[in-house]
């Protein structure tokens, strides 16, 4: 009996010390879920902070963006890349009318693409020239955004509308870029701004270096940073492989900014586009004068005044001081007047021309006319101006 005791006592033994490994195996099996779990919640929680805080970087760019074409009635030419923090023209724009930097190519941490005859130059944020830190011009990550402008309208040559050359498109989840289904919506735009994501992939970061993560030969992620003046978005896609895609890219965000509201497209309504210092226009796309109102155009000041220290006329000669007009006349050198004898006829180099008055006597109308003012022409005088009772023709007849 002893000896079976033992035996049982030795198998249960064995029993319970299996029972409790594959407890513990469980317990750790449950703990490394929940250690997962809470890890892809803290990487899940990470990403959408970097997310916000690429946001906000984004919008404080655009912001400063959206007040520089508001000054000057262009974009900002992006600025060289790769110069360090020591350097004067430390994120400072560049001259987008040099063609010192061929198309196709890259040179002074400028790259330059072609697409239609028009030119794309791609560097940084100018964030010197707009005013902002370099922080700002930066993403979650500490890489500088990419910022890419067809050239011509980053200088006076600005073209109102499809003066872009950039061609930007959204793709569908699919690898095969060569897939004529795999494009959602495709346009051309002014500018491309891109954050590299987590990778870096084709970006710099603030000391003047490239990301240490170069571009890939193959796959989505490619088309971001290959200087070619072409940029894609998808969905989020952080995985490795042909699909990878963690940029993000910004383009349809300042097609223009107005100096005052308007109904965008109709000159009819609207105001013509121009910085600060430029020419402005209602119902023109071409103003000719710092405010140009439309041909066949109104003005029209209701409840308010309108304040002028000169009238002259359209080729700005002739001016006169509009005292003349609406001073009084019996202080010297204000007003208009002439001798009670006399009418004015005319108003040349600021002074009215008079002319002779006589009460026009009831024959000077034709018959069944009768009188409705005097006009006057040059080198015809004053004439008696008639409206026919019955038809209501007009006439005119010599004051007699």
């Amino acid at each position: 009996m002893s000896l079976i005791m033992m035996k049982r006592t030795a198998h249960n033994r064995q029993n319970e010390g299996g029972f409790i490994l594959i407890s513990l195996t469980i317990l750790l099996i449950v703990v490394s879920l929940a250690i997962a779990a809470y890890l892809y919640t803290v990487q899940v929680q990470k990403e959408r902070e970097r997310k916000e805080r690429t946001d906000f970087a984004y919008s404080t760019v655009i912001n400063k963006m959206a007040s520089y074409v508001a000054a000057n009635g262009y974009y900002p030419c992006p600025a060289a890349r790769d110069l360090p923090s020591t350097s004067n023209q430390y994120g400072a724009a560049t001259d987008c009318t040099s063609t010192a930097v061929g198309a196709g190519s890259c040179s002074g941490g400028i790259c330059v693409a072609a697409n239609g005859g028009l030119r794309i130059r791609i560097g940084i944020v100018p964030f010197a020239t707009l005013k902002i830190d370099a922080k700002d011009a930066t993403d979650a990550y500490g890489n500088f955004f990419t910022y890419a402008v067809t050239e011509r309208q980053a200088t006076s040559s600005y073209v109102a509308e499809n003066g872009g050359a950039i061609q930007y498109s959204f793709i569908k989840d699919k690898v095969n870029l060569s897939d004529p289904d795999v494009i959602e919506n495709s346009s051309t735009t002014n500018f491309a701004l891109v954050s590299h994501g987590a990778d870096g992939a084709g970006a710099f970061r603030m000391n003047g270096q490239a990301n240490p993560t170069v571009c890939p030969t193959v796959g989505i992620d490619l088309e971001n940073c290959n200087n070619d003046g072409v940029f894609i978005s998808r969905n989020y896609a952080p995985a490795s492989g042909a699909s990878h895609f963690d940029d993000q890219v910004e383009t349809v965000l300042l097609d223009w900014v107005y100096i005052w509201d308007s109904s965008y497209g109709d000159y009819n309504s609207s105001y013509s586009r121009g910085g600060l210092d430029s020419n402005m226009g209602v119902g023109t796309d071409d103003p000719q004068a710092k405010l140009h109102v439309g041909d066949g155009g109104n003005l029209r000041i209701e409840g308010g005044r309108l304040d002028a220290k000169n009238l002259c006329n359209e080729d700005g000669d002739n001016c006169f001081n509009p005292n003349a007009l609406g001073g009084d006349a019996d202080v010297t050198d204000e007003g208009m007047k002439c001798p009670s004898d006399r009418v004015m006829i005319d108003i040349k180099n600021g002074t009215p021309v008079c002319g002779t008055f006589s009460s026009p006597e009831p024959s000077a109308c034709p018959n069944n006319s009768f009188f409705t003012g005097l006009s006057y022409s040059t080198g015809g005088g004053l004439r008696v101006n008639c409206t026919n009772a019955m038809t209501g023709a007009s006439s005119q007849m010599p004051l007699n």
